[in-house]
């Protein structure tokens, strides 16, 4: 469900990029095993060297991350299951605005339920980070209006 780039040693700023893109899905959904696979990636993220910002994106054209998959939430054994899940899910996404680095989530589109996570102050586009080092942006639709909802898109610094 995630691809790591890295940005050579040599590159300045070096970056690193997380691809999101469920296979042979229409959006992307979170599970207990891509909650487990990005947290790894934050653990190995943090502990590489010089990196100036992670980014986030999404290979959906027009969708980002839409919540947790419905069909764990279905298919669990009960309700401590459920609770299990949505408390790892929060732990994840805990862990992420937590990191060393920045953490930019590129956003276009939906964004629902943990994706919207990503983005914890959203501020009008072009704003200056908050003290606490967090922005978001918006994105015009077709139509020219500007569209953004409480997790538009979100940085961290």
């Amino acid at each position: 469900m995630f691809s790591l780039r890295l940005d050579p040693p040599e590159a300045a700023p070096r970056l690193a990029v997380i691809e999101i893109d469920r296979p042979g899905a229409k959006v992307n959904t979170l599970t207990p095993g891509d909650l487990r696979e990005l947290e790894a990636l934050f653990d190995a993220i943090d502990e590489t060297p010089e990196l100036a910002a992670v980014i986030l994106i999404s290979r959906k054209p027009g969708t980002f991350v839409v919540g947790v998959d419905l069909e764990v939430l279905r298919e669990a054994p009960g309700r401590d299951a459920v609770e299990a899940f949505l408390g790892d899910a929060h732990r994840v996404l805990e862990r992420i605005a937590s990191s060393r680095i920045p953490v930019i989530a590129a956003i276009d589109g939906h964004c629902l339920g943990g994706g919207g996570s990503s983005s914890r102050s959203p501020a009008p586009a072009g704003s200056p980070p908050t003290p606490r080092g967090r922005c978001s942006a918006s994105r015009r639709s077709s139509s020219g209006s500007s569209r953004r909802s409480a997790g538009a898109a979100g940085c961290r610094g």
